[in-house]
């Protein structure tokens, strides 16, 4: 401390009332205890954040080392697959759908029920009704075959539509009758049967009341 500083000191210790002047020469004194810049200033840690790891979706293990099971999920909603039997539309005429709607009714049945009634109770003339009832559009002569585009089964039509979907079990019983009949449209083949089984007045082929009173 210099000889001025000294008198500055004790001036304000004359000031301040002695002893509380004294004090604060000596605490700007201590204010600079290494005026070369010598001594490292001092370091404080700084908390860091403390981070919870997220909880995987898959299984862990706990302290016990058993394995802890993740969390229930939502089940899936059940999707069709391919091997599901698909709805079936039988094209049938006016009149064969109406004598089906009638049946429906009185016997109290799911339209699958009526088809596969029809089916069972006509199990051994499948093929002679499909056969008699079958007729073509158009010229048809004995030199030219037929053109099987051209063919219509008696009891069929576009004005109505029977639906129905068959089970697992009923597909396979299907795809047996058509192996046996050698048809797989069952848009068409179904319909004389319907036609042939149902109760009241039948579908006939085009022209055959004029075949009979010839």
């Amino acid at each position: 401390m210099t000889l001025e500083d000294k008198k500055l000191s004790g001036g304000l210790g004359a000031a301040f009332g002695g002893g509380r002047g004294a004090g604060l020469g000596s605490l700007l004194d201590a204010d600079d205890p290494d005026p070369t810049g010598d001594e490292e200033p001092s370091t404080v840690p700084v908390a860091t954040e403390k981070r919870t790891p997220r909880r995987r979706d898959r299984s862990v293990e706990d302290t016990t080392g058993e394995e802890i099971a993740p969390p229930p999920r939502r089940r899936p909603r059940a999707q069709r697959t391919s091997n599901e039997p698909a709805q079936v539309t039988v094209y049938v005429s006016l009149s064969v759908r109406k004598r089906f709607d009638e049946y429906k009714h009185k016997e109290r049945l799911q339209s699958r029920d009526v088809v596969f009634r029809a089916l069972a109770a006509r199990r051994e003339d499948l093929r002679r009704i499909i056969d008699e009832s079958k007729y073509y559009l158009g010229e048809v002569n004995e030199l030219f075959a037929p053109d099987e585009s051209k063919a219509r089964y008696v009891g069929g039509g576009s004005e109505g539509q029977v639906q129905f979907k068959p089970k697992p079990q009923h597909e396979a019983v299907l795809r047996q009758l058509e192996d046996e009949l050698g048809m797989d449209k069952r848009s068409t083949w179904i319909a004389p049967i319907l036609n042939d089984f149902l109760p009241g007045k039948k579908d006939t082929k085009p022209g055959a009341k004029k075949d009979a009173k010839a």
